[in-house]
């Protein structure tokens, strides 16, 4: 990779990468043959190279910050259920309020999810640092508060910083993919067993499993939950920690025009997977002619910019709806649900036996 042979064939020509101007749809030509095509000409100039760049230990590192972020959501929904019997006791709930240390959690996910399309205008790994920012410092009060109302308020906001990350997680991690290695989505699942297995290895070692033991802890004012909650955080930490290491993602930064960044990051990541003396060939005079970028705001007052931004952000949210994507977007939400129905279902259930 990197010689000028391969340029060539990434590039022979911008003529590769046209659109054709009379109708609203894009034409690609592909320039690596045998290939699944995108359906935009960014989207093929985007794939091709990272075909070049191919698969390595930069991806690796990304998938560990994504895996991190999965983390975090499975030891949020898998830890509540462990904690419930020590939080009743130390904050004196009746049965019906208990229900809501976990329905609180689960709501705040939701909200947080109908902000996801926000990734498309401020970037993804700026939306997966404020979600994961978000969590910690919620997180770190809900484990210190002494109030039932404020560690309810503090589940809920640090639940909405994961629903803001959970789904742009798998996005980030698939856009530094070359279509053909996408399978290696599916070890993200890998990290939300481990997260639910670390819950169940601090639940067993750290909480009391008896009342005698629950009420004794509330007593001395000594409650293990305090510490269990705190080291939840812990794949939050790496999830950010890994964060700082790497970059927007590149199909975020041609879509928003930012070619000149793209294509450092397309240099940066075939050294990392290539040698560290290695030189990507790939410039940005092989961009594609006509791209296809975010357009700024009518206006620079702050109201049009709200106005601009609410816009766009409704637009993404009617594009599920479109007849082409409806079929797909329902046929997801299913599977999700019947996934989420029994998993959380069997984690409430399992909770009871350790």
């Amino acid at each position: 990779m990197g010689t000028d042979g391969e340029r060539a064939a990434l590039v022979s020509g911008r003529s590769l990468y046209t659109e054709e101007t009379d109708s609203g749809d894009a034409g690609v030509t592909a320039g690596i043959p045998n290939q699944p095509h995108p359906h935009n000409i960014l989207g093929q100039f985007h794939e091709d190279a990272l075909t070049q760049v191919g698969v390595g230990s930069y991806q690796w590192l990304v998938c560990a910050t994504a895996g991190f972020c999965i983390m975090a959501d499975g030891v949020q929904l898998y830890m509540i259920p462990y904690l419930q019997t020590s939080i009743q006791a130390e904050m004196c709930l009746d049965e019906d309020r208990k229900k809501w240390l976990c329905g609180i959690s689960l709501l705040g996910l939701y909200f947080g999810c109908f902000a996801c399309p926000l990734a498309d205008h401020i970037g993804r790994r700026s939306l997966l640092l404020f979600g994961l920012s978000l969590h910690l410092i919620f997180n770190i009060a809900a484990a210190f508060t002494p109030t039932l109302g404020i560690f309810m308020f503090s589940l809920f906001c640090g639940a909405v910083g994961l629903g803001l990350s959970y789904p742009v997680a798998g996005i980030y991690f698939a856009e530094f993919l070359p279509q053909v290695a996408r399978g290696r989505l599916s070890f993200l699942l890998i990290f939300w067993a481990l997260g639910g297995f670390n819950v169940i290895l601090f639940a067993s070692t750290l909480l009391p499993t008896t009342g005698e033991e629950i009420m004794y802890e509330v007593k001395e004012h000594q409650s293990a939950w305090h510490r269990v909650l705190l080291l939840s955080c812990l794949p939050t930490v790496f999830a950010l920690a890994s964060l700082s290491c790497i970059s927007e993602s590149i199909r975020y930064l041609l879509h928003a025009g930012r070619d000149v960044n793209a294509i450092m990051m397309y240099q940066q990541m075939y050294k990392w997977n290539a040698s560290k003396s290695a030189q990507y060939q790939l410039t940005e005079l092989e961009l594609p002619s006509k791209v296809n970028t975010v357009k700024p705001p009518p206006a620079k007052s702050v109201w049009n910019q709200m106005t601009f931004n609410f816009k766009q952000f409704s637009d993404s949210i009617k594009e599920l709806f479109q007849r082409q994507n409806l079929m797909s977007f329902v046929l997801l939400s299913l599977v999700w649900a019947s996934l989420g129905f029994r998993l959380y279902s069997t984690n409430f259930f399992t909770s009871n036996f350790f």
